[in-house]
């Protein structure tokens, strides 16, 4: 077993969740993804409230981002 020790480092709830969640590190990978790509996010697919709540958040924070940003894309949500 090896001793080295590893730090979590800080990270926003946005960058939180979305490393949870996704397959992105951080928020802003998330928005910056190549290829037109657009999450889909399971909303409604889960008996988790706190599950259906998080993925709620990202997508709504990616829509506002991508709004203000000028960028058609938005969540996908199912």
């Amino acid at each position: 077993m090896s001793n080295v020790r590893h730090t979590v480092l800080p990270a926003t709830h946005l960058d939180a969740l979305t490393l949870c969640h996704t397959a992105f590190r951080t928020f802003q990978d998330l928005l910056d993804a190549k290829g037109g790509y657009t999450p889909s996010l399971r909303t409604g697919s889960t008996n988790n409230a706190e599950h259906r709540r998080e993925l709620a958040e990202i997508a709504d924070a990616y829509d506002a981002a991508q709004a203000k940003r000028g960028d058609p894309r938005r969540a996908f949500r199912s």
